[in-house]
């Protein structure tokens, strides 16, 4: 088990992607708190024995993450990954994108990430060294219409990646991003349903076909595992080769 002893946060962990990653790190060996903004409803239920706590956390509130994570270091008094999952998207042409969905895109995906990390490196520095692992989209190197918001503030949490990575390193911690393309639930799913859309979409990709929850989440326990252990800074893009023509 390559996560055995770790203790893990997954903040969107409650449904989807950010689901899936904590339960393979739980089959991997982590202890680990899944937190969302909803935690009592749960997309997919664990198994009985599973090594979790689920926990609330409106993660674009400093007070509610600073909480959280208070909580998380009287449980173990420290951590040693960090996965920030939690995140929305509104579809919509720039020049129709209504201001407030855009604030609340940069609300959770940008700033929510943001607070995220700046309450758990403590806890991290008190363990000496951890890693974080920073949620992305495969679609920020496409300009696809309809996307214009989400992808500047997936851009932004790049660069929030990126910076981090070279801030830390020093203190044992590393940090970097993994994009994801599209998946058969999550975020992807309106498009996939969208049968004529996705048939497009689905042509751009060089597998033909959206990946598993699972075949992005092995990937964060790489990430997460001593096999990156000289991994810093980097966007791992896994999107089963897609390309916009």
């Amino acid at each position: 088990m390559r996560l055995r002893g770790k203790r893990a946060v997954v903040t969107g962990g409650t449904s989807g992607l950010g689901q899936a990653i904590a339960t393979m790190f739980g089959d991997e060996g982590a202890s680990f708190v899944s937190a969302s903004r909803s935690c009592e409803v749960l997309e997919t239920p664990p198994a009985a024995d599973a090594p979790l706590v689920f926990d609330q956390v409106e993660a674009c509130d400093e007070e509610s993450v600073r909480a959280f994570m208070g909580r998380v270091n009287d449980r173990w008094g420290r951590l040693d990954i960090l996965v920030t999952s939690a995140g929305m998207m509104f579809d919509g042409q720039v020049e129709h994108l209504a201001p407030a969905e855009m604030q609340a895109m940069f609300a959770t995906n940008v700033m929510g990430t943001l607070l995220t990390v700046q309450a758990a490196l403590p806890l991290m520095r008190a363990g000496r060294g951890g890693v974080i692992i920073i949620m992305s989209s495969a679609i920020t190197g496409a300009a696809t219409v309809g996307t214009g918001g989400y992808r500047a503030t997936i851009a932004a949490v790049e660069a929030i990646s990126e910076t981090l990575a070279v801030e830390v390193a020093s203190h044992g911690i590393r940090v970097n991003s993994l994009a994801a393309g599209f998946t058969t639930r999550g975020l992807s799913l309106p498009l996939i349903e969208n049968a004529d859309l996705w048939a497009r979409y689905e042509s751009y990709i060089a597998l033909r076909r959206a990946a598993e929850l699972r075949e992005i989440a092995s990937n964060a326990v790489f990430l997460a595992s001593d096999d990156a252990k000289y991994v810093v800074g980097h966007v791992l893009r896994v999107d089963g080769g897609f390309r916009w023509p």
